[in-house]
Parts: C-alpha cells; sequence; structure tokens
C-alpha cells in the first residue's frame, strides 16, 4: 500500500518487521486525522472524494481497486489492524 500520508506509528510498525507486544502510543489529535487522508489517498481515482468518511462512491464493480486488493500483511490487512489500534 502507498505510504503517502501513512500515519508514522504504521511505519515504525513495518520498519521494526511488524514486531510489538502492544500498540503503539497514539496521538488522539492527529492520529485520526493522518489515518483519513492516508485511507483516502489509498483509494482508486473513480473513488476519490473529498477526504472525508465515507468515500462518495458505493458501487463495487465500477472500476479497478488497484493495490487495495492486495491481500495479506502489505494490503488490506495493515488498514484493518490501524483501524484496530484506533478502536
Amino acid at each position: 500500500l502507498g505510504t503517502t500520508n501513512r500515519p508514522a506509528p504504521i511505519g515504525k510498525w513495518v520498519k521494526a518487521a511488524r514486531q510489538m507486544k502492544k500498540p503503539p502510543a497514539l496521538t488522539a489529535s492527529t492520529y485520526p486525522k493522518q489515518w483519513v487522508s492516508w485511507w483516502s489517498g489509498l483509494q482508486p481515482s473513480w473513488r476519490q472524494g473529498d477526504g472525508m468518511l465515507p468515500p462518495p462512491q458505493y458501487i463495487c464493480d465500477q472500476g479497478d481497486w488497484g493495490p487495495l486488493r492486495n491481500c495479506g500483511k502489505n494490503g488490506l490487512e495493515m488498514v484493518i489492524l490501524s483501524l484496530v489500534w484506533w478502536g
């Protein structure tokens, strides 16, 4: 997945070979905004919006999903884990 606007805790986790005994400390005032910006940047061009959630398109078959179709630790799994940290 792209690293543009990716929150720093995710980058640190990747650089640490994804080893972590507990979730990273997150800054409540910045992590949500960084995460939404990163998520918005991962969206395919046909699904781009104004950076707010949810993205404007709900039709799943309109185009190619690009890197969001990646499975495993370098794909959507990373997005879901980063939401778990937030939650």
